[in-house]
């Protein structure tokens, strides 16, 4: 996939959650439901941490040093519910805020990143293309069903 439709679909998801996360009372954002299911504030605390972590291992990544790649779904759930956690007593503007900057980062990311970049091999069997919209707009997708819930 060329960045220009990488970045296109970055931003249509991220509008959709968007949306949905403008029409949600900010009263209904910290609760979460009785089966277990994440916060409007814990999920983009979530979206946010694993943004973040993208560009920190892209920046590994380019400085030579390794990318930690989790050893099992277990890793990667402890990871979550320690995210989950925080997210619990962080005030929910810090939530939407950083929601917002690590977006914003991502896309000055993109931006600037050559689009050679995204054909090279990066993690789990995946080109830094694919990696990337694991950790963006496939995980908006992922999450946006929780946000609709709520309008």
């Amino acid at each position: 996939m060329k960045k220009a439709e990488q970045i296109t679909l970055i931003k249509s998801e991220h509008a959709k959650l968007d949306k949905a996360l403008s029409q949600i009372p900010p009263n209904h954002m910290e609760v979460s439901d009785t089966s277990g299911e994440w916060s409007i504030k814990e999920t983009l605390a979530h979206l946010t941490y694993w943004e973040k972590e993208l560009l920190a291992d892209y920046a590994r990544w380019v400085n030579g040093q390794p990318i930690h790649e989790f050893e099992s779904e277990e890793e990667i759930n402890t990871l979550n519910d320690a995210t989950r956690d925080k997210a619990k007593t962080m005030p929910l503007s810090q939530a939407v805020s950083e929601f917002h900057q690590s977006y914003d980062q991502l896309i000055a990311w993109l931006d600037s990143l050559p689009e050679s970049e995204l054909d090279r091999p990066f993690a789990y069997g995946m080109t830094l293309g694919e990696f990337i919209g694991e950790d963006t707009w496939k995980h908006y997708q992922e999450h946006l069903y929780l946000f609709e819930k709520h309008l």
